[in-house]
């Protein structure tokens, strides 16, 4: 109704006035404005003042509210980001004159520590920074988050099929066609009929992970722009407090979010690694038929975010180009992730230190592949140690059910085993596509690998030079394998196993 469309432009008129007061107040202080927040940067410190919006699956629009969610804002966040020492402050006196932390409160605003604003992973990955190494550290940190967060009570109604579907639903109900061109809105028509249908096949699935305890209070929002680096320590940030349902999600889906963003920024490589090294961690393989409607939800998120923005007055035409873009972009990009894939089983075959593990990885990073490894397997189930025959056969049979959860999910998986018996191999052979890619090194080469395995103390693998001659006798050679294609890869170097492994992507170009 126009009496409230009136109400809500004078309610933003006053808090643009009381920014730009408080800004003249501040030498040297800068903003940024997205949708829900005027974000004022200072030398020492940011404010966050939110603004009196109403979207629906967020209600800023009083001063009682505003200040509900500062302090809700504060509370998240001190156990993601306890370095930057989070507080809620008061605005005082007038519109015209305003005052920080000073007399009764006429608005409230986060205040946290400044970071250095290069040290945002958006900003990292955009300079080109992104590397393996910190990847690795994130995906340290992300599932030690989520292995301390609060598991969802079972009464609620937190990750019920009903409640996953409610934000999908309501992304699309927020997109204003007006906004779009034609072209534009039949990919969002695409997504929304996909969306649905995919859901309705999930709801079981959905169901179960609320019972299995993987529905937590996590973080909400983590994407490359929420996260920093703090004294080189990996630092979520600016945690969702405005909607508990948007934060008391599948751990999955918290992951989602970060994978969809990398891939935006063209790191799908990275974005594997750090899917894989995530798995290794948690050992959460059975996530993973979710992740694709959850990536595709996530870059709906961001389509509608922007279109919030593009909607809003005052967005200059230079912006509006921009913002028009990027929904172009994230509407491909989920469009991708509805689309089928085709999956194999591929069989790392050789002795220690032959380098499969290392070119099962990278070869991850070609296909969206997942990767599971015997060494993190065993340790699992049975600790360090365990190289019993029982044992042995037991981290196999668990091979084979995780390849079988990998698969079934439409990803290629690479098993990382020895395979050093023929009845080892045989377990897979009721795969229709499977591979074994048999990783051949000089002994020399293997010995030092090992040696440097042991030096450094980092890798699973237990496996030493007595291990590695105990091997080399027992192993049964490749023969006939059944409906396995075998393919040599040369792992004596990087270039050597890439090249091979080139070899076997052209083999299987669909698959890739």
């Amino acid at each position: 109704p126009q009496p409230r469309r009136d109400r809500d432009a004078a309610a933003m008129n006053t808090h643009r006035q009381l920014v730009q007061n408080l800004m003249a107040r501040i030498p040297g202080s800068t903003l940024i404005e997205t949708h829900i927040s005027s974000v004022i940067l200072t030398d020492h410190y940011v404010y966050k003042l939110k603004k009196p919006v109403d979207f629906g699956f967020l209600d800023f629009s009083t001063l009682a509210k505003r200040k509900e969610y500062c302090e809700e804002e504060v509370r998240i966040n001190g156990r993601f980001a306890p370095v930057l020492e989070y507080e809620v402050d008061t605005v005082g006196g007038t519109v015209e004159a305003p005052v920080l932390g000073g007399g009764p409160a006429i608005e409230y605003a986060v205040r946290m520590r400044r970071f250095v604003q290069s040290d945002q992973l958006d900003h990292v990955a955009e300079a080109g920074g992104l590397h393996e190494d910190l990847v690795e550290k994130i995906a340290v940190r992300v599932a030690d988050l989520h292995d301390h967060a609060v598991p969802a009570e079972p009464e609620t109604d937190f990750g019920t099929p009903e409640r996953v579907l409610l934000p999908v639903t309501e992304n699309f109900a927020l997109l204003d066609r007006s906004l779009f061109p034609e072209t534009a809105w039949d990919k969002v028509k695409e997504i929304k009929e996909w969306s649905l249908e995919r859901h309705g096949e999930l709801a079981e699935f959905f169901a179960g992970r609320k019972a299995a305890g993987k529905v937590r209070e996590c973080h909400g929002d983590l994407h490359l722009h929420n996260i920093t680096l703090v004294e080189e320590e990996v630092t979520p940030f600016d945690a969702i407090e405005f909607n508990p349902y948007f934060r008391w999600i599948d751990v999955i889906s918290d992951l989602s979010f970060l994978l969809m963003d990398l891939e935006y920024f063209g790191q799908k490589a990275l974005a594997n690694r750090l899917l894989n090294r995530y798995l290794e961690l948690t050992g959460d393989y059975e996530a993973l038929p979710a992740l694709g409607f959850y990536k595709t939800y996530r870059a709906m998120v961001r389509v509608k975010v922007t279109a919030l923005r593009l909607g809003q007055e005052g967005v200059e035409e230079a912006e509006k180009a921009v913002l028009l873009d990027e929904i172009e972009r994230y509407l491909d990009q989920a469009l991708g992730y509805t689309r089928p894939s085709v999956n194999f089983v591929a069989l790392m075959y050789g002795l220690s230190g032959a380098g499969k593990s290392y070119a099962a990885l990278f070869a991850c990073g070609f296909s969206g592949g997942i990767r599971v490894r015997s060494d993190v397997e065993r340790r699992r189930m049975f600790g360090a140690g365990a190289y019993a025959e029982e044992a042995t056969e037991a981290t196999y049979r668990r091979l084979v059910e995780l390849a079988g959860i990998v698969s079934d999910a439409g990803y290629p998986v690479f098993v990382d085993a020895t395979f050093l018996k023929r009845r080892q191999r045989e377990l897979f052979a009721g795969f229709a596509k499977r591979y074994i890619l048999e990783c051949r090194c000089d002994e020399a080469v293997a010995l030092a690998r090992i040696a440097r395995r042991e030096a450094e103390g980092k890798d699973p693998s237990e496996a030493d030079r007595e291990v590695y001659f105990l091997q080399k006798a027992s192993l049964e050679p490749l023969g006939d394998e059944g409906n396995a294609v075998c393919v040599v890869i040369n792992c004596n170097d990087d270039e050597s196993m890439r090249m091979d492994l080139g070899v076997f992507i052209d083999h299987d170009s669909e698959a890739w």
